[in-house]
């Protein structure tokens, strides 16, 4: 996905499909085998919800591609956080629950939602441009308009394939429009999905 659109993208994307909830990863990333049934057990009305991100090293990616690995045990080769990797979905009922407040673990390669939560906040801001924020700022104006969220720990997870960082040159002017939908308790965007919903 081209990170200087990437909120522009995924608006688009999000205008075109009929389906009432929605699921979110990147394409740069494998998902377990229980990712989907993961997300879906524990949708909750008024509440999105984000999983792990288990990264696969650079050192170890030939090995993976040239090899067709999908399934990474908790000891394979190549895997940092390995702790991420654990799958107990009955612990991670028990340990987390609904809350309002944004996590630093949010990661939007790992996300679902209902649909019409995204609609009432105008979806992504389309002013944010480049790497960094633009999931967070969302969902900062998802908890403004009474939405909650949710921590998949234990399930859900995904492995995050290696590449170079992209540029870090927008995410200052990102994090400002963060800190101002923070400050002033911003619900809604003006720069987001409605225009491609007209153009539907």
């Amino acid at each position: 996905m081209v990170s200087s659109r990437r909120s522009a993208i995924l608006n688009l994307a999000i205008s075109k499909t009929d389906s009432d909830y929605i699921i979110q990863l990147d394409g740069d990333c494998i998902v377990h085998k229980n990712f989907v049934s993961d997300h879906l057990n524990a949708i909750e009305k008024g509440t999105y919800l984000f999983g792990s991100r288990v990264n696969i090293q650079e050192p170890y990616l030939n090995n993976c591609f040239e090899n067709k690995i999908i399934a990474f045990s908790y000891l394979a080769k190549g895997i940092k956080k390995r702790n991420r990797n654990i799958h107990l979905p009955l612990l991670g009922n028990v340990l987390y629950k609904r809350n309002n407040k944004l996590s630093r673990k949010l990661r939007g390669c790992n996300l679902s939602y209902w649909k019409i939560d995204f609609l009432k906040v105008n979806d992504y801001n389309e002013d944010m441009t480049g790497w960094g924020r633009e999931d967070s700022e969302l969902v900062v104006r998802m908890l403004n308009n009474g939405v909650m969220g949710k921590r998949l720990k234990y399930k859900a997870i995904i492995y995050h394939i290696w590449h170079k960082e992209k540029s870090k040159e927008k995410l200052s002017i990102n994090h400002n429009i963060q800190e101002q939908a923070i400050k002033n308790k911003l619900s809604w965007c003006e720069n987001g999905i409605d225009k491609h919903l007209i153009e539907v």
